[in-house]
């Protein structure tokens, strides 16, 4: 167990790379009505998707392939396909993230900084935020990937079943730490909660590209070749 870990476990840090899920805790948290009540049905809803994620992979790859060899040969290919994807993800957001300094550059300094106001779906009651947990998670496309790599090494490894849920189970809150952190924070020190969770959201907003570039740029690597050396 103690190696499917190591394999596992940075890719459940590299899913938590969200900046969109950070963002969206942190409006609901900042709100007036009910807000840990509604980021905690929002984490919920994200949770209801990794779950059953889990459960169909768990289900299905573990059986798909007979014999060690076979096993190999198509998590391989899935690693090779989803780091492919992911590295290119990866040089896109470095690309906007680029272009986004230079337009800065030449933008006035009394334009900048100037804030949104709040998407409409993050001011909805509890069973609407449930179903924004739902929908943001199942359209994160990046951390699904990632999650989708290390829940593949959970169900082709040779573990027990104890161990297998008992990874899949640590993945799957490392992946929901951006929704699980800020909601941490606002109920262990709510007083604290406002000042902490602001300068989290402006440094995400301000380095959202640079930090996915980086990370799923970075990941994207490491699948492919760690694909090939098993191709």
């Amino acid at each position: 167990m103690g190696s499917l870990l190591a394999r596992t476990i940075p890719l459940g840090f590299g899913a938590a790379v969200s900046p969109v899920l950070l963002v969206f805790v942190v409006l609901l948290l900042s709100g007036a009505e009910r807000p840990r009540a509604r980021a905690a049905a929002f984490a919920a809803g994200a949770a209801a998707v990794l779950v059953a994620i889990a459960v169909i992979i768990l289900a299905t790859v573990h059986h798909a392939a007979p014999d060690a060899k076979s096993t190999g040969t198509q998590g391989a290919a899935i690693d090779f396909t989803l780091g492919l994807l992911l590295a290119a993800f990866g040089a896109g957001k470095l690309i906007e993230y680029l272009r986004s300094r230079a337009h800065l550059a030449a933008v006035p300094a009394s334009d900048v900084g100037i804030d949104a106001p709040p998407p409409k779906h993050a001011r909805g009651g509890i069973a609407a935020t449930a179903l924004a947990g739902v929908a943001l998670m199942a359209t994160n496309l990046t951390t699904l990937a990632l999650y989708v790599a290390a829940l593949k090494d959970v169900a082709i490894d040779r573990v027990s079943a104890a161990d297998r849920i008992v990874t899949t189970a640590i993945v799957t809150v490392l992946a929901l730490l951006p929704v699980l952190v800020p909601l941490g924070i606002a109920v262990a020190a709510p007083r604290a909660s406002d000042r902490v969770l602001g300068a989290l959201n402006r440094f995400v907003d301000r380095y959202r590209d640079l930090i996915m570039a980086a990370f799923f740029g970075g990941f994207g690597v490491y699948l492919v070749v760690k694909a090939l050396q098993h191709l």
